[in-house]
């Protein structure tokens, strides 16, 4: 188990929850830009019994969006609008993976549902957000809950949330790697 990102799910209105990360190079499946084009894919996401699990390797979009902002990538209606012949079963919402930055990808989810419910965020200040450490598990993405980000993070608009990251106070990073060491795991960037 390989830790490659964090994640951060917030509350983006009623029955909507937008997850907002960046995957590091360390993930098998990271793709650098190449000639101002991203490489960017399109997946949907369907609920297992709780879990929530990408479908397929995805698709590609038509139009390429590289250098763009974090919130003309959540806005953008071409890529969450795709016309398919038969939603995948447990069909939840959607995924895009995209390049970043030489070092990263950028990961957004549009998942429907209540987001208190399934990931344990809240309308209140301070409890708008709950973070999630990313791990790749044979190639798959696996995320676990990490906790609550110090900084209200609710309202705040897209690319605020991911310049602000990793959304965790100093001494809270600290820990969190101290901890994760401890164990054997590797935190990139420490």
């Amino acid at each position: 188990m390989k830790h490659i990102g964090r994640k951060v799910y917030n509350n983006w209105g009623p029955n909507l929850t937008v997850g907002l990360g960046l995957i590091t190079s360390e993930w098998s499946g990271f793709k650098l830009a190449q000639q101002n084009r991203a490489d960017m894919r399109v997946c949907y996401l369907s609920d297992f019994g709780g879990e929530i699990m990408q479908v397929g390797d995805g698709f590609a979009p038509a139009a390429n969006t590289f250098g763009k902002s974090v919130n003309q990538h959540l806005e953008y209606d071409e890529f969450w609008r795709q016309t398919v012949p038969q939603l995948p079963v447990g069909f939840c919402g959607m995924r895009m993976i995209t390049t970043w930055s030489d070092t990263t990808m950028l990961v957004i989810d549009k998942i429907a549902g209540d987001p208190a419910e399934r990931f344990d965020i809240h309308s209140e200040a301070y409890m708008s957000a709950m973070a999630y450490d990313v791990f790749e598990v044979d190639g798959e993405l696996m995320e676990r809950k990490a906790g609550r980000p110090v900084a209200q993070l609710f309202g705040f608009d897209a690319n605020r949330i991911i310049t602000k990251g990793p959304w965790f106070s100093e001494e809270q990073d600290r820990d969190y790697v101290a901890s994760k060491q401890a164990v054997g795991i590797k935190v990139p960037g420490f």
